[in-house]
């Protein structure tokens, strides 16, 4: 049988001297240096950022509510001749937009003819030529893209150009789309403007309500101010925004969906 091994108490019963215990170094104990020592203030500091210093916009006493201060990103959802171009010219007709990139699936169309488009297509722009020149106020207009037909890389692109490329090249978007089911997450998660008409599948509409900061019951109850198809819901996050609920772009909602005089 295996032996134990002896004890203390075996050690000295027997005269063998007891194990000497070696003692561990002490550890030096780190003098942490206290917040003061910094020289700092207790609280968040507000520092410089060199990409979007050069393209600050905000809102301003007697802006025009349509002209949404860059950058933004919004999406337009609505059935067919409801009026999402027409929404996104009147945009236009109160910005000044230095480039406007436009995807559109088809290449006769003449809808566009009276904008001066620096770049058109069927598929997305290359995202180093949107990254181009982020001094200037660039616009990418994507109109009904096909969302069924993008491919995994596409799709990526599209993430990108949401989110990074939008925030730090400039890059305002505006996204329409005939079903918001079938827009991408991306696009439903980075927008801060939504446009939406009234859809016969309300569950597509009660899809977007929790990226809007609404409660369901909330945000069903401002479409009871839709009166005809061509009527709209607008739903601003931009920062600081005066009118962040609204109907057909200029008549103002408080949150419990009554009309502000």
């Amino acid at each position: 049988m295996p032996q134990r091994p002896l004890t203390e108490s075996d050690r000295t019963v027997i005269g063998i001297a007891p194990k000497e215990k070696k003692e561990k170094p002490k550890r030096k104990k780190r003098v942490k240096k206290k917040k003061e020592d910094y020289g700092l203030p207790q609280k968040i500091i507000a520092f410089p950022n060199a990409d979007k210093e050069k393209f600050v916009d905000e809102w301003y006493e007697g802006r025009d509510p349509l002209d949404i201060p860059r950058v933004f990103r919004a999406m337009l959802a609505g059935p067919p001749s409801s009026g999402k171009s027409l929404f996104t010219f009147n945009v236009l007709a109160r910005s000044d937009f230095d480039r406007v990139f436009l995807v559109h699936l088809d290449p006769c169309s003449s809808e566009y003819d009276d904008i001066d488009i620096y770049f058109r297509s069927e598929e997305l722009p290359p995202l180093d030529l949107l990254r181009q020149d982020p001094h200037l106020d660039k616009l990418l207009i994507i109109e009904d893209m096909n969302m069924s037909t993008l491919n995994k890389h596409d799709l990526y692109n599209l993430d990108r150009i949401m989110g990074a490329v939008s925030s730090h090249s400039n890059v305002s978007v505006i996204f329409t789309a005939q079903d918001p089911m079938a827009c991408p997450p991306c696009v439903r998660r980075m927008c801060n403007v939504f446009v939406l008409w009234k859809l016969p599948d309300l569950a597509a509409l009660s899809l977007i309500a929790p990226r809007t900061g609404f409660r369901s019951e909330e945000y069903r109850q401002f479409f009871r101010h839709l009166k005809s198809s061509y009527d709209f819901l607008m739903l601003d996050g931009t920062r600081d925004t005066p009118y962040p609920i609204r109907i057909n772009g200029y008549t103002y909602l408080d949150q419990e969906g009554n009309i502000l005089e």
